[in-house]
């Protein structure tokens, strides 16, 4: 009834290589864990910044919607007193409806991207509801730069250093292996003929201690194929760790452009807002006074409508990019 020992000598380090590629792999699927819950985080920013986007439009919709009400009446009015003609009147009725259509257009996109929150969420559709906001969009201030090391908090660049580490372990361990190993091998405990002399210890009780090298000589090629196969895939992890981080780099200048650029468009959007508001102001004051016919006031409208949808789409957008910058870097610019 013996216990048997054996023990390998890590005399090259083949198998402290092995551990040093298994701890790796084990840092790589956690990396990987965070970067599938930065992109649902992210994703789920991005959703809700969408929503709110469509509740400011839906807001200057619905504002729109008011002026266009009171212009109809306003042109009845005047078309039954004989001051003005149908054209006008029906002019009114179409701009009230393409309004109306409008608001209905956004209102379905605000339910889609509902729904896509309510999945990322963990939630069903039917059951999740968001109450709407009509505040004003303000994006966080960005930095005119970040520095690059930053970018070594992105969770999937961490995961593809951490597995060309574990790529380049194994390399390490299948050089290594080609190398004489070394082994210590034993036994100890009673032994005897008959079971009625085991509780004799002192009469049966044996050990045996040894080792021995064993050298790899004929193998037909095997180890040195097995280090060729993991110098390929110790090649292939370094091109996809390269090709990572050149993708982080384009992500986060794009980024990083995308917030800057749209900081810009937004300030001249507003400048032409304000000016398309003084110009309906402007004509619907000379219509009254019949000065100006309603083909004027409905392009004043028209042009101040699609100037105030611009500015919340890109006060939508700009919150987007932000969300997409913060993803680039990992989660955070600080």
């Amino acid at each position: 009834m013996p216990l048997n020992v054996s023990y390998e000598v890590d005399v090259w380090g083949r198998l402290r290589r092995g551990v040093q590629a298994a701890r790796a792999e084990s840092e790589a699927s956690e990396a990987e864990l965070r970067t599938v819950q930065l992109s649902l985080t992210a994703d789920g920013a991005t959703y809700y910044f969408g929503i709110r986007g469509l509740d400011a439009e839906l807001a200057v919709l619905d504002s729109t919607l008011l002026a266009r009400r009171q212009s109809l009446a306003l042109t009845n009015a005047r078309f039954t007193a004989g001051v003005d003609n149908e054209i006008a009147v029906r002019r009114a009725e179409t701009e009230l409806a393409t309004v109306e259509a409008s608001l209905f257009e956004a209102q379905r996109q605000r339910k889609g991207l509902e729904a896509a929150l309510a999945t990322v969420t963990g939630q069903t559709a039917s059951a999740f509801t968001l109450a709407p906001r009509r505040g004003p969009l303000n994006a966080p201030q960005v930095p005119a730069s970040v520095p690059a090391a930053l970018l070594t908090t992105r969770p999937d660049l961490l995961q593809a250093e951490r597995l060309l580490a574990a790529t380049d372990s194994r390399l390490d361990a299948a050089r290594l292996a080609r190398l004489p190993t070394l082994l210590l091998n034993g036994f100890i405990g009673p032994q005897a003929a008959d079971l009625r002399d085991l509780p004799r210890i002192s009469d049966n009780y044996t050990y045996y201690l040894g080792g021995g090298i064993s050298i790899p000589v004929f193998n037909g090629g095997r180890l040195r194929a097995n280090q060729q196969i993991a110098q390929a895939r110790y090649d292939a992890q370094a091109a996809e760790y390269r090709q990572r981080a050149l993708v982080a780099f384009k992500e986060v200048e794009t980024a990083l452009a995308d917030v800057q650029q749209t900081a810009a468009q937004l300030a001249a959007q507003q400048r032409a807002l304000t000016a398309a508001r003084q110009a309906g102001r402007l004509t619907l004051e000379r219509y009254r006074r019949g000065l100006a016919d309603y083909f004027q006031v409905v392009d004043a409208d028209r042009i101040t409508l699609n100037a105030a949808r611009q500015r919340v789409q890109t006060q939508a957008n700009q919150l987007r990019y932000t969300v997409q910058l913060v993803r680039a870097l990992g989660g955070n610019w600080e």
